[in-house]
């Protein structure tokens, strides 16, 4: 009985912390999380600043200019994206160097020690990266305001581009 009740409570965990990584892995500019940054996100912005709650709709992605506040300006940036007009979302960027850490902490989380005056992030990293333990990385992130995590070991970040730095 008491093994159904742990396992029952471990894979509670586990489906939560799946959930909440989900959650916080969207792309900037992708306001309903289909992958692609097009018109319709554009048009959810729009529907969003209106009061017509759109859904999905992930408030986090939509917020390309990283005010604090998903409005009209977010919608016309996206669709000047999608038409090609500007190239990237500028403002919500910024870059670092740092060392990647493992932490046996729940399953394992990995952190990166910055080199900006001992400040740690916990990174979520693009699918193709593999960290190394100890290696030292250049990269460019977005801090991922209000989320939290199992593991607390520094400010949230989404990495957008990474590479080894030797």
């Amino acid at each position: 009985m008491k093994v159904k009740i742990f396992l029952a409570i471990f894979c509670l965990f586990f489906i939560i912390s799946i959930i909440s990584y989900a959650q916080i892995s969207g792309i900037i500019g992708d306001a309903n999380r289909d992958s692609m940054v097009n018109i319709v996100d554009a048009l959810l912005v729009s529907r969003f600043y209106v009061g017509l709650n759109p859904s999905p709709f992930y408030e986090i992605d939509a917020d390309v200019d990283c005010n604090d506040s998903v409005n009209i300006t977010d919608a016309l940036r996206i669709a000047q994206y999608y038409v090609e007009l500007i190239d990237e979302f500028t403002g919500c960027y910024f870059t670092g160097t740092g060392t990647l850490r493992f932490i046996n902490v729940e399953g394992g989380c990995w952190s990166i020690e910055s080199s900006l005056g001992g400040i740690s992030f916990e990174p979520l990293f693009p699918a193709d990266f593999v960290p190394v333990d100890g290696m030292t990385v250049a990269f460019t992130a977005r801090v991922l305001e209000g989320m939290a995590s199992i593991c607390q070991v520094g400010i949230i970040i989404q990495i957008v581009e990474i590479q080894y730095a030797f």
